[in-house]
């Protein structure tokens, strides 16, 4: 049984304000660093739950972002996670036979019907934003879908959600 995680960074790991509201987390957790003229602040608690995850056998996660190949380039250093995941398309790729116009719905699609994961997590703030309804094609893989606040990343109950999604 294999679970795809699909990785945003700004609004997902990046909580892009420069002192994040917490989320749940201790203040004292944050990290700040700064790529390609960008600042990016994170939670070290939220790496260590993540690098969790990365460990599990059952579970593949992958980047999907529009840092793309930055992401393991640049951002996997300080993270310290995400050196070997995979990067998924670009928003300059399209596929053939666009379901959505958005390029990160039309490369999970094309993805889950790949690989076929027993189920799916998606993380990405832009998720309630961008597409506005449930597409028909999450419904045939069980997946979990989380658009975290933008100024904070992923908190500690959406953190504890997935990790119990996952053991599910």
């Amino acid at each position: 049984m294999k679970t795809n995680i699909y990785m945003d960074v700004d609004g997902v790991l990046n909580g892009v304000m420069a002192a994040p509201a917490d989320g749940g987390w201790d203040r004292d957790t944050w990290r700040r660093f700064k790529a390609k003229g960008f600042y990016i602040t994170f939670h070290t608690e939220l790496i260590e739950r993540l690098k969790a995850i990365e460990a599990r056998e059952d579970v593949e996660i992958f980047w999907l972002t529009t840092w793309c190949d930055d992401a393991p380039a640049l951002l996997s250093p300080e993270f310290g996670i995400g050196a070997d995941w995979e990067v998924l398309g670009s928003y300059l790729y399209e596929h053939q036979g666009v379901t959505l116009g958005w390029w990160k719905a039309t490369n999970i699609e094309a993805h889950l019907r790949e690989t076929k994961p027993n189920k799916f997590v998606w993380l990405d703030d832009d998720i309630q934003h961008e597409l506005g309804f449930t597409p028909e094609w999450i419904q045939e893989v069980p997946g979990l879908s989380i658009a975290p606040r933008l100024w904070v990343g992923l908190d500690k109950k959406q953190i504890k959600q997935i990790e119990i999604f996952l053991d599910s």
